[in-house]
C-alpha cells in the first residue's frame, strides 16, 4: 500500500457501515475491509459512495478478478445484512475450563468450570447478560445485550456472535465490538479476549426495564447497586439483578423499579434463560 494514501476518515468508514449493514455486502460477515469500487490510485480520495465492505476471501476473489466490479457494486446497492436484519454469524475462538467476565472494573472469575455447567456474570430476571458454559470440553460464550424496548441487538449464543442492524452504527476492529445509538451515544463497548476472558467496560445495557450503566470504573443499577473494583470467584451466578430465583452464591440484588418497556415477542422467543436443573 502507498504510505502517501491519506486514511479514510472516521465519519466516511461510519456512513459506510451503515449503508452495508455492517458486515460484507456478499455473505455478512461482520469481520470486513474497507475496498475501493474505483481503484484508490486511481480516484486518489475517499467518496463514500466508492466503498464497500468486503470480507477477507470476498476482497480477494475481486482483487483477483473473480468478481467484478459490477457485481460488487450490485451487492452494495443491496447488502444481505440490510435485508435479513442482522449479520451473518461469526464464531469466536473461546476454550479451556477458567474463564473470566470483567464489568467495568469489576471480575467474575471461575477457575475451573466442570464439563456441562453453565454460570452468568450478570444475570436479570433469569437471562444471563454474560455468561459461559462447557460443552464436552469446550468452552461457550454467551452474551445477550438488549435496548430499552428489549430488543436484542448483540446475542452470542455458544460463541456464536450476530450483531442486529437496528442500531446507528456497529464497528467491529479487531477484538474490540462497539454499537452506537447514535454520535457520542454509546450501547455497548466491549472486548474479545481468547480464549477465556470477556470485557464489557462501557455501555447501558437493559433487561425488563431495568438499566445497567457500565464505565471502565463501575457497575451501576439505578436503586439496587453500584459496583467497584469488586471480585467474585466460583459462584455459578456472579450477580443477580431483579427476579430470578437462582442460586449460586454471588451478589443478589431485586429491583423495585423499572422502566416501562413493550416486549417483543420475536425476541423473547431467541433470548437464552438460565434454569435450574
Amino acid at each position: 500500500m502507498d504510505d502517501s494514501r491519506l486514511p479514510i476518515p472516521l465519519p466516511v468508514k461510519r456512513e459506510v457501515r451503515q449503508r452495508c449493514g455492517f458486515g460484507c455486502v456478499f455473505c455478512g460477515l461482520p469481520l470486513y475491509e474497507y475496498d475501493h469500487l474505483v481503484p484508490y490510485a486511481e480516484v486518489e480520495e475517499h467518496d463514500p459512495e466508492n466503498l464497500v465492505l468486503l470480507c477477507a476471501t470476498h476482497h480477494r476473489e475481486k482483487t483477483s478478478g473473480l468478481l467484478t466490479s459490477d457485481q460488487v457494486d450490485a451487492a452494495r446497492k443491496s447488502p444481505c445484512n440490510i435485508e435479513k436484519g442482522e449479520t451473518h454469524p461469526y464464531e469466536l475462538h473461546y476454550e479451556g475450563k477458567s474463564c473470566e467476565a470483567r464489568i467495568g472494573s469489576n471480575s467474575i472469575t471461575w477457575p475451573e468450570l466442570r464439563d456441562g455447567s453453565a454460570v452468568a456474570g450478570i444475570l436479570v430476571d433469569d437471562t444471563p447478560i454474560v455468561g459461559f458454559s462447557v460443552d464436552r470440553g469446550r468452552l461457550l460464550l454467551t452474551v445477550q445485550l438488549l435496548n430499552a424496548e428489549n430488543e436484542l441487538l448483540v446475542q452470542i449464543v455458544e460463541n456464536e456472535l450476530i450483531l442486529s442492524t437496528v442500531p446507528w452504527d456497529v464497528e467491529f476492529a479487531g477484538r474490540r465490538l462497539t454499537v452506537r445509538h447514535g454520535a457520542g451515544d454509546i450501547f455497548v463497548g466491549m472486548t474479545f479476549e481468547p480464549p477465556s476472558r470477556v470485557v464489557v467496560d462501557r455501555g447501558h445495557l437493559w433487561r425488563n426495564g431495568v438499566q445497567l450503566n457500565v464505565t471502565p470504573s463501575d457497575l451501576h443499577v439505578a436503586g439496587a447497586l453500584h459496583m467497584a473494583g469488586c471480585v467474585v470467584s466460583d459462584c455459578s451466578v456472579g450477580v443477580a439483578i431483579g427476579s430470578s430465583q437462582l442460586g449460586g452464591g454471588g451478589i443478589f440484588m431485586p429491583v423495585a423499579q423499572r422502566q416501562a418497556f413493550e416486549p417483543s415477542e420475536e425476541t423473547e422467543v431467541r433470548i437464552i434463560r438460565m434454569t435450574t436443573a
